[in-house]
């Protein structure tokens, strides 16, 4: 059985997880998106008729995909918070615990 104070630094833990989960997805989305445009107006702007130079831009998005997705989704979901780590930091902040959390 865990105390209290013990389980209220887990949840912090997992929130805390959940929304860098959610903010490198964001990231990596924007990404995406902004490749495709980007794709998108040099594909319509050039009026590129070449298949080999459509095939170009599909590689690159395909590579700021892949990129993005190392960079930025793979860290978050492999990365967990330690009950240490995040009393530690909740003492930092609120200096008046002192040494309470950890």
């Amino acid at each position: 059985m865990r105390h209290p104070l013990q389980n209220s630094v887990r949840t912090i833990a997992v929130r805390t997880w959940w929304l860098t989960l959610s903010w490198n997805i964001a990231r990596c989305l924007s990404l995406v998106l902004l490749a495709g445009l980007l794709a998108g107006v040099l594909d319509y702007g050039l009026l590129l008729q070449d298949a080999g130079l459509r095939w170009i831009l599909a590689g690159c998005f395909w590579v700021a995909f892949t990129w993005g997705c190392w960079q930025w989704l793979l860290p978050a979901l492999s990365h967990r918070y330690s009950d240490l780590d995040v009393a530690q930091h909740v003492e930092r902040f609120f200096p008046d615990l002192g040494q309470q959390l950890s």
